[in-house]
């Protein structure tokens, strides 16, 4: 060791790219937060969200599991990047790490410790030696050429790299990266994925399982690809990521082809899908250098749309008050951002202007009709055949648009003339009408004139089954889940009077053997009370409710996990009561029949909106999670662990709570007598909202 040469370091280009990197997490972050965060005061951001910090802390565990993982193996040597190592050491350590099987690169904080990282990760990817894996990989974001250095645009560290063929006389690898999640979708159909040992990874083993690959981690992956393949080392566009699918302790990779398509409907591949990202993301990034040197008058790239991961965004007040300020239309409750722009194209860009378009022409749109603009806009210059049968404005090749047009009373062509040509230029297919229907309730709702619900259209009665003994559900999930709440209403038919109790079955243990208890006792909790209400009341006199099917799938999950174990019921008995008339899910019931001024559909939404309030300052699904990692943690004391344990049986007593409200709500609009108090139909607005003149 003692003659080893010396080692250069390349420090890199002193100067900074003009147009900033992007990282890996870019392309799979909205467009809008990259611009705020590159031009933005940042002053104007929230605390960054409990939940997502507590996510980061399980993956950077779960992370630190695969570091531990390698070092334990016997064939590891670790290189020491540190502000204090010297060259001459650092030029011993990756000599030395040639000649074991796996790397591991560890780091401190310095810019230094950034510079002999990148060193020794690309002396081992061009000469490995011995070495197949390189864990805490960094790659450069610039290489030399002969005029100097080229800056790449992309900046990125995957946790694991693996040696792949020699291509081209130079050695490949493929980046791994570790997520405290499940690896795949598990809602497209089943296929055949191939699996692998970390420390064997060529090694392949199928697993069958449906898909598809997490399109998140799967552009992440694609970010490195196209890293190694600017500075040539890349693979055969093959990543991997270490789930929990098979346990946090498995580090089994599962293995993604990322040139195959299986995004956006299986017509575009992870690397295309990211090659769109990483360009709009570049495109914001130059307009931000713009404004960022000085320029004025730039216009931003990227716009302020509402999606679910606003909700834990550091930006999400500051983007709120915008949107509320513009009246975007993605703060309805059923807006995506792809409806929302499809609908910008077309000159809607606010709530009210969606509230006041035509749901005739709607309706037809609907249909999934093409080119009714032209249709509408050629019927008006045909002001002479006006009563004439609208066949006489449609070519004889498309008698299925006029079957369409016919089947929406439009049978001549004045009547096709008469259709809204500023609704006629929208596109087909994307549920016009029930956009529009909800943009007019949330628009009335300002007005707040009389109720501020409705049915939706076309529904002509808003009721929700009722028994004697009722009992709402809900069910609390981390890693296992520990927690079936319900409250239970039990109903006297003679006197009115209602009792009412609390039940939990739950656990603060995190196996495998307190979660199947906890599901047993909570089935022979059901089962006694149907029993009970059918011999008291009758058969039909019974019902569980229960928001959204996430219970239904975790019932299913568990009588499959746990088959054979004392009290857990078959499969079989579970699809028969999931089945019947006594389970039922009021998602539909309160979504699909009403429509709801609020921003969307979820249960704190609506409960809040009929004035039901929770105990808890910040009660919410993720926060319960972090609650619970504090409930069931060993090392906090017995008093600590109870308070936390307190809180999350209060959270989860208040939502079962909150759906009994929602039913007591809705119930009362089927008991009353007089019609101008009952829920009206949103076909009531028409009226207020009718375009009247052609245009």
């Amino acid at each position: 060791m003692t003659n080893t040469k010396t080692t250069k370091i390349e420090t890199g280009p002193r100067s900074k790219p003009q147009i900033p990197l992007i990282s890996s997490y870019r392309p799979k972050q909205c467009l809008e937060r990259f611009w705020l965060d590159l031009v933005e005061d940042r002053a104007l951001r929230n605390e960054e969200d409990p939940f997502m910090l507590e996510l980061a802390r399980l993956g950077n565990q779960h992370e630190a599991r695969g570091g531990e993982h390698i070092a334990a193996s016997g064939n590891a040597f670790t290189i020491e990047c540190k502000e204090r190592t010297t060259t001459a050491k650092f030029t011993e350590m990756v000599t030395a790490a040639r000649e074991a099987k796996y790397v591991i690169i560890a780091t401190d904080e310095s810019s230094r410790a950034e510079q002999l990282a990148q060193q020794a990760t690309h002396a081992l990817c061009e000469q490995p030696g011995a070495a197949t894996l390189i864990w805490n990989a960094h790659l450069r974001p610039w290489k030399k050429t002969s005029d100097g250095y080229e800056w790449g645009g992309r900046s990125g560290k995957p946790d694991v790299l693996v040696r792949d063929k020699i291509r081209g006389g130079v050695q490949r690898w493929n980046p791994v990266d570790y997520k405290a999640h499940r690896v795949l979708e598990r809602s497209g159909k089943v296929r055949t994925w191939k699996t692998s040992p970390l420390l064997a990874h060529k090694s392949t083993t199928d697993v069958d399982a449906a898909g598809p690959f997490k399109e998140n981690d799967a552009l992440q992956l694609a970010h490195y690809v196209e890293m190694l393949a600017f500075h040539g080392l890349d693979g055969n566009g093959t990543g991997g990521i270490v789930g929990v699918d098979q346990g946090s302790d498995a580090h089994v990779i599962y293995w993604i082809d990322l040139n195959e398509q299986m995004y956006d409907r299986n017509r575009k591949s992870a690397m295309e899908l990211y090659a769109e990202r990483y360009a709009e993301a570049h495109a914001v990034a130059t307009c931000a250098s713009r404004v960022r040197g000085g320029e004025r008058g730039v216009e931003p790239v990227s716009r302020p749309e509402w999606k679910g991961e606003c909700k834990t965004c550091v930006w999400r007040e500051h983007c709120q008050e915008r949107l509320v300020e513009m009246d975007h239309p993605t703060l309805l409750a059923g807006m995506t951002v792809k409806v929302a722009r499809k609908l910008r194209d077309g000159g809607v860009e606010t709530v009210a202007q969606l509230a006041r378009l035509d749901t005739p022409t709607a309706a037809i749109l609907d249909s999934k009709i093409e080119g009714l603009e032209t249709l509408v806009a050629d019927a008006r210059t045909m002001r002479q055949y006006a009563n004439s049968p609208v066949g006489a404005a449609i070519s004889s090749s498309n008698s299925k648009i006029e079957d369409i047009l016919v089947k929406h009373n439009v049978t001549t062509v004045g009547g096709l003339a008469a259709l809204d040509l500023d609704t006629a230029k929208l596109p087909s297919g994307v549920s016009l009408v029930s956009h529009i229907d909800q943009a007019r309730v949330v628009d009335y709702a300002r007005r707040k004139k009389m109720t501020h619900i409705f049915r939706a259209r076309g529904v002509h009665s808003v009721s929700i089954p009722r028994g004697n003994v009722e009992i709402h559900t809900d069910m609390e999930e981390d890693g296992i889940i520990y927690c079936w709440g319900n409250y239970l209403a039990w109903r006297n038919p003679k006197t009115g009077k209602v009792r009412t109790s609390y039940h939990a079955f739950v656990t603060f243990e995190r196996n495998d053997a307190e979660e199947a208890r906890v599901f047993a006792e909570y089935w022979a909790f059901l089962q006694k009370w149907q029993q009970e209400a059918t011999e008291k009341f009758g058969a039909d006199t019974y019902k569980v409710f229960h928001y959204t099917q996430a219970e239904d799938r975790c019932m299913r999950h568990l009588a499959k996990k746990h088959a054979g174990v004392e009290g857990i019921p078959s499969l079989e008995d579970v699809d028969r009561f999931l089945g019947s008339d006594a389970w039922v899910d009021l998602y539909p019931l309160l979504t699909k029949g009403i429509i709801w001024p609020t921003e969307d559909h979820s249960l704190k939404s609506l409960a809040k909106y009929v004035r039901f309030m929770w105990r808890d300052t910040d009660p919410s699904g993720a926060n319960s999670t972090l609650w619970y990692q504090k409930a069931s943690d060993p090392t906090l004391s017995e008093t600590e662990r109870t308070k936390w344990q307190q809180r999350l049986l209060q959270y989860n007593e208040d939502d079962v709570q909150a759906t009994a409200a929602l039913v007591e709500f809705v119930d009362r609009f089927t008991k009353v007598y007089d019609m101008s108090k009952k829920l009206p139909p949103v076909e009531d607005l028409e009226p207020r909202y009718r375009r009247t003149t052609l245009k």
